[in-house]
């Protein structure tokens, strides 16, 4: 597989769908689509998947998740 040249291909590797918010938070799947439930989602046209821009998902969590 080769690294996307196009800036579409960049601007896709910034989505994230309910699995990659899992694996990278380390949560369970249902926790991901909560979150995924409170952040403005990104379609992408002819893909059923709904994705979320990294930088949104990080500042949700900024916003509400509290330092230990």
């Amino acid at each position: 597989m080769t690294a996307p040249t196009s800036t579409l291909g960049l601007e896709l590797q910034g989505l994230y769908d309910c699995a990659r918010i899992a694996r990278e938070l380390g949560i369970s799947r249902s926790a991901a689509e909560r979150i995924m439930q409170q952040i403005p989602k990104q379609k992408v046209p002819g893909l059923r998947k709904n994705y979320a821009r990294g930088g949104d998902i990080q500042s949700f969590l900024d916003q509400h998740v509290k330092a230990a």
